[in-house]
């Protein structure tokens, strides 16, 4: 059979008259060393005109990344059976280099068919395929620049199929990666087709994953790509991009943490790693329109941030933070200001934004949920957690407060995981293990903490808090009570719906959490949620019922409800009577009657027998029915728990 196979010349005879492919049922079976029939098998789609279909015309087939050829770090491959002589094979390859350089498109294209099939034939043998390699990579890579684009995206899909089985290809890394930083490495890139430059960026990432340690020594030219990739307008690219950073990541820690730079700041020349730059380039990706984008951002900040010893700067970036008592110096001049010889104005400047805050809003549930795991591995991961706790606390306390149940759970999950490592840490320093010793055996003996218990035990929270949080996240959130608390007090009655609706739900959570720790802030919660329901109230008015009130006015009375939970009637009772009893002059008597009941229905009845009587009376006034007859309805929501109390 391999004696009556046609010669190499008359095989290219053949094809350059554009014969069509042979109907032999013994088509399939031919071996590797049968190049007349390899040659002609889907070498060419057929239609009408008998053509090659342009890359153009491919785009609507183009798959996703993982499912192109070379994507696998493992193609197995069976025996090839290559019969013809040394002579004869090297003559091919020859040939074939003397076509990838002819000036005809269509034989460029042709050989370029030849090479891309053999290449992706899973019964060829490393071998063969090094040798093909040995004489065709640097024409290859020549083609790259290519005036068609047909050829460049063969050349490139050609070169992608055989970094994977080619044992040699770190050798061709001072070609590959020069000629990758030529194409896609300055911005706007030199290649204009979105396809080409997915499969460029696809064999810098197998580059990665194949030959880690050459690749290192190459870190300026790879850096050069990943930043111009992460301003391509492509979103594949962008995806690629993002994982080949993630790729990095893992492999390179030392390399990305380089210095690369030195900025001038107020605290002096401080350095400016690799990894910050690489953060800084993908942080605009976080408002891409996709939200696989969207994700594959997260996943490249999230990794790069974790190589970082000090990260301040970082985080700060990320969430737009700035000195209230410092004021950049251009604001004052609308004309702008000159910087580095050049007149820079303030519409020229790059906005800042708290990307952070963008992620926890985001409408998408996946990003939600990397951005949620992103928060736990910083918390739990970062060499220098502890001085991020305060900035990056809310953000993980925010996804209590998301719409999907299954994202609350695991956000509860997520602090109840981070409050072991809290308790584990305390546990290694000498000063706080104390603390946590004396609140494990003696805090049950504390009166407030006997509370606590019993309420948990006797009333019934809404998912996810259907169980007491572990003792190192309510510490946690201890902590930073008092911080927190002021800032969300001054949001509840914000003018925008959300950011009120949002302050009040993540203000019960944190008494959840904080448990009797919220007395010290009692007084200015209460004020505020007494207007904000006084408010709602009058949203509930008139003969269309504002649902974003009523929604608003539920929360509000779940917090205080959660508030009297935990802190003692005489802390609260001197604000609320008298305003209650008319001694004093309100503006929402509605609100203070509400927010009263509330508390009174989440009291310990042990602690709201000694005021019982005393509430009774207040809500006993007679001018308290006279300005609003809704009045009549909260105090009756208020009486049966102050008589359950009283008996």
């Amino acid at each position: 059979f391999l004696v009556s196979m046609p010669g190499i010349d008359e095989i290219w005879a053949e094809m350059k008259t554009q014969a069509k492919p042979s109907s032999s049922p013994n088509r399939n079976k031919c071996g590797i060393g049968d190049l007349g029939l390899l040659s002609r098998q889907d070498v060419m789609k057929q239609d009408g005109s008998n053509r090659l279909i342009e890359t153009a015309e491919l785009k609507e087939g183009l798959l996703d990344p993982k499912f192109l050829s070379g994507r696998n770090l493992v193609i197995s491959a069976s025996p090839a059976i290559w019969t013809e002589g040394a002579q004869d094979l090297q003559e091919w390859l020859s040939r074939q280099g003397g076509l990838l350089a002819s000036e005809d498109a269509s034989t460029r294209r042709s050989s370029l068919a030849v090479i891309h099939q053999l290449a992706q034939d899973p019964r060829a043998q490393a071998p063969l395929l090094q040798k093909i390699w040995d004489v065709v990579h640097v024409p290859l890579l020549q083609l790259f620049s290519d005036t068609v684009e047909r050829c460049r995206d063969l050349a490139v899909r050609c070169v992608l199929s055989l970094v994977d089985v080619v044992p040699s290809v770190a050798d061709a890394l001072h070609l590959l990666l020069p000629t990758l930083v030529h194409r896609i490495g300055s911005s706007p890139p030199a290649e204009p087709s979105e396809e080409v430059r997915l499969l460029l960026l696809l064999i810098l990432s197998r580059l990665v994953a194949l030959a880690p340690k050459a690749v290192g020594q190459h870190m300026e030219g790879v850096h050069a790509i990943l930043d111009a990739a992460l301003a391509d307008p492509y979103p594949l690219a962008l995806q690629e991009a993002c994982g080949c950073i993630v790729l990095l990541a893992a492999l390179h820690k030392a390399k990305l943490r380089a210095v690369v730079r030195y900025e001038e700041t107020r605290a002096g020349t401080e350095p400016r790693h690799r990894y910050g730059e690489l953060i800084k380039a993908a942080c605009p990706l976080i408002r891409h329109k996709h939200a696989k984008v969207r994700v594959s951002a997260v996943s490249a900040v999230g990794a790069l941030m974790m190589l970082g010893t000090k990260n301040v700067g970082l985080v700060e970036y990320l969430v737009a933070w700035h000195l209230p008592n410092v004021i950049p110096i251009w604001q004052f001049f609308s004309g702008g200001t000159w910087e580095d010889g050049r007149l820079v104005k303030p519409d020229e400047r790059a906005s800042e934004h708290n990307y952070l805050a963008l992620l926890a809003q985001d409408p998408s549930p996946q990003v939600r949920e990397a951005f949620m795991g992103m928060m736990i591995e910083w918390m739990t991961g970062l060499p220098d957690r502890w001085d991020h706790e305060m900035r990056l606390l809310p953000y993980l306390l925010n996804g209590l407060t998301d719409s999907i149940g299954g994202l609350r759970e695991r956000a509860f999950e997520a602090m109840e995981r981070l409050g072991a490592v809290h308790e584990e840490e305390r546990m290694r320093n000498d000063r706080d293990r104390q603390e946590l010793i004396d609140a494990r055996e003696y805090g049950h003996k504390a009166p407030a903490e006997r509370n606590s218990a019993e309420r948990w035990r006797t009333c019934r929270h809404e998912a996810p808090f259907t169980r007491r949080p572990r003792l190192g996240a309510r510490m946690l959130v201890r902590n930073h009570f008092r911080r927190l608390c002021p800032t969300l007090v001054r949001e509840l009655n914000a003018w925008q719906e959300r950011t009120g609706s949002m302050a009040v739900q993540l203000l019960y959570y944190l008494t959840l959490y904080a448990e009797y720790w919220v007395t010290g802030e009692a007084v200015p919660m209460l004020q505020a949620l007494v207007r904000c329901a006084g408010r709602s109230i009058e949203g509930l008015q008139g003969a269309t019922p504002d649902p974003a009130a009523r929604q608003q006015l539920r929360h509000v009375l779940r917090c205080a409800q959660a508030i009297g939970q935990f802190v003692d009637p005489a802390v609260y009772l001197p604000l609320v009577l008298p305003a209650v009893a008319g001694e004093l002059e309100v503006v929402w008597p509605e609100g203070q009657v509400a927010v009263l009941g509330a508390l009174c229905k989440g009291c310990s009845p042990a602690w709201l027998r000694p005021h019982a009587l005393v509430i009774l009376q207040a809500l006993n006034s007679p001018g308290l029915y006279a300005g609003s007859a809704r009045c009549a309805c909260f105090v009756a929501a208020a009486v049966p728990p102050l008589l359950l109390a009283a008996a």
